[in-house]
Parts: C-alpha cells; sequence; structure tokens
C-alpha cells in the first residue's frame, strides 16, 4: 500500500499526539521535581510573622538537644551559602520549647498541631515567604546524610525563590 502524500502529512502530526496520549495514559511518564522540599499546595498562611523576610524554621518538640542545636547550625549554615542574599533570609526556631519561644512562637505552636500527621515533627523544616504564607516543607532528616542532602535541597530552593521573589 503506497501513502499518498496528504497522508504521510498527517501521520506526522496525530503520531506524536497519539504517542502521547498513551505514554500520559499509562503513567509512563515521571514528572520532574524542581524542588527538594514537599510544595504545600494551598501555602499555609501564618498570622504575626515577622515581616519582610524569607524564613525557615525548624520544629522543635521535647527538649532542645544536641541534635537541635546542630541543626540551627547546620541551618545557619545554609544561610550563609546564600551569598548575596543571605541578608533575606531569617532562620527560626519554633515549638513549645524552641531556644527562643515569643508570641510568634505561640502561634507557631498553634500551626503546628494543626499540620498533617508526621509534618510536626522534631526537626522539620518549613520555608515561608515574606508575605507570610508557608510554601515548603522539607521532613526531618534521620540520618547525617539526609541532613546533608535536606541542606542541599533547602538551599538550592531558597536561592531559586529569592533569585525570583522582588519581595522581602
Amino acid at each position: 500500500m503506497k501513502l499518498h502524500a496528504g497522508h504521510g502529512i498527517l501521520l506526522a502530526f496525530v503520531a506524536p499526539v497519539l504517542l502521547a496520549f498513551i505514554v500520559l495514559k499509562f503513567e509512563w511518564f515521571e514528572g520532574g521535581a524542581t524542588s527538594g522540599g514537599v510544595f504545600l499546595d494551598k501555602p499555609l498562611l501564618q498570622q504575626n510573622w515577622q515581616q519582610g523576610a524569607w524564613q525557615h524554621k525548624w520544629a522543635v518538640f521535647g527538649i532542645c538537644d544536641a541534635h537541635c542545636d546542630a541543626m540551627q547550625s547546620f541551618l545557619a549554615r545554609v544561610k550563609t551559602t546564600l551569598g548575596q542574599y543571605q541578608s533575606r533570609v531569617v532562620g527560626v526556631a519554633v515549638g513549645p520549647s524552641a531556644p527562643s519561644v515569643d508570641a510568634q512562637g505561640i502561634y507557631w505552636q498553634a500551626m503546628l498541631e494543626d499540620l498533617p500527621e508526621g509534618w510536626s515533627q522534631q526537626g522539620t523544616i518549613f520555608v515561608m515567604d515574606p508575605m507570610g504564607q508557608v510554601m515548603l516543607m522539607y521532613p526531618a532528616p534521620l540520618s547525617m546524610e539526609e541532613a546533608l542532602a535536606q541542606g542541599k535541597a533547602v538551599k538550592s530552593d531558597l536561592y531559586k525563590m529569592l533569585k525570583l521573589s522582588r519581595v522581602g
């Protein structure tokens, strides 16, 4: 059977669309991730926040032990790696036993209690924009290797958001 020129052109346009439909229908395509954290579909609005700065916060429950202190110093180093953008970021520990519990920490404590299961564990990191919306969540690392990978992810995500953002 010989194809007419019109059939070849039609096939050239229809075949890619049909192939794309089949790939998506059978879920053979895995979309790429652009962030290392869990992006919140509906950002949480935090009341009484420190206006005008990007913030990375980590949850502190129980006693702020050596792990908590290490996390504090670790996130300070992440901030330092942001270079020219580091002045736009503030790191804060939040929760009932955070090193400095103020009125803002109490509001955060209430918010942490409303989060889904597993999101309010010791060491969970949140990224909040200057408008008071919690945008990203990073689960608490279980090992030092996970903590290093998570630090790179936090730094990468913050850097992208700071580069694109005109506020804060």
